[in-house]
């Protein structure tokens, strides 16, 4: 006989699991703030306005015992004595130069009217006494004339290749020789000034006289703006009268005038110029072809 089946029996099935994090028991307990996360915000403070602190300073003076040998009448006359000096240092006023102008010419026919142009504009512009020397021995007779009732222009003239009759010596040799030839000639004139400035002749300096006007008697030199480490321009330069030819004696005739007169100015007191402008129409090339618009 067949075998009966068997009846199945379902069984009920369990109600399905909730998904997810269980619920926390309720409570009457109050929960904590939450916690801040993430970077803190960047504000300003609030900074109260403090309040002035004065601390009062003791000053605690040590006390010093000075055994000196010498009696109280003895200090008090050094105190005058010093009183004294500083009063006759206040009291002294300051010395200034008396300068006057040398220009420096070698007038052969091709340069007479651009000294000539010059020396009207040194006499009509400025005060100062004008001396020039000339190397060509020409001279300027006509604007001696012109300018005579002025009583403030003098020339000296002499021929340089009677003194120096080869070319292998340097062009220093030539300033050199011009500037001692001068000093030799006008000398007893130039006892009424303290400093003489040698200034070359194709060039003018507006303002000049107004800012040689208050140079002290101590410096013994005079120089221009322009200048390098081992060079010093020489347009203008001005000499102490009364070391004018100890300066020239000390000077290397075989060297470039500019180079062997940089490291004398370290020897003595110097004065140094700021920059002059040369006006437009009076400006000159050099021999080197530089057209200086300032000296």
């Amino acid at each position: 006989m067949p075998r009966k089946a068997k009846k199945k029996v379902e069984k009920e099935k369990p109600p399905p699991k909730k998904r997810g994090r269980k619920p926390k028991p309720k409570t009457n307990v109050e929960k904590p703030p939450p916690k801040k996360r993430g970077r803190k915000p960047k504000g300003g403070k609030i900074i109260k306005k403090n309040q002035k602190l004065t601390n009062t300073v003791i000053s605690k003076t040590p006390n010093v015992i000075l055994h000196l040998k010498c009696s109280s009448e003895e200090l008090n006359n050094i105190n005058n004595n010093q009183k004294e000096e500083t009063m006759i240092l206040k009291q002294k006023p300051i010395q200034y130069h008396k300068p006057c102008i040398l220009l420096t010419t070698y007038n052969e026919s091709s340069r007479t009217k651009m000294y000539e142009k010059r020396i009207e504009w040194w006499v009509e512009n400025t005060k100062l006494p004008i001396y020039i020397v000339d190397s060509f021995n020409t001279g300027f007779d006509t604007l001696l004339e012109k300018y005579k009732s002025t009583n403030r222009l003098f020339c000296y003239k002499f021929d340089q290749k009677k003194f120096i009759r080869s070319r292998r010596f340097h062009q220093t040799k030539y300033e050199i020789l011009s500037l001692k030839q001068a000093y030799e000639h006008f000398k007893s004139d130039w006892d009424k000034y303290t400093l003489i400035i040698k200034v070359t002749g194709k060039y003018v300096l507006p303002r000049f006289d107004t800012l040689i006007d208050e140079i002290p008697v101590e410096n013994d030199f005079l120089v221009q703006y322009k200048h390098k480490i081992r060079w010093q321009n020489t347009e203008y330069l001005g000499f102490k009268l009364e070391k004018m030819l100890k300066i020239l004696g000390e000077l290397d005739d075989s060297m470039v005038f500019e180079r062997t007169l940089r490291p004398l100015l370290d020897k003595y007191k110097t004065k140094r110029l700021g920059l002059i402008y040369i006006p437009k129409e009076y400006r000159t090339p050099t021999k080197q072809g530089f057209t200086y618009s300032s000296l």
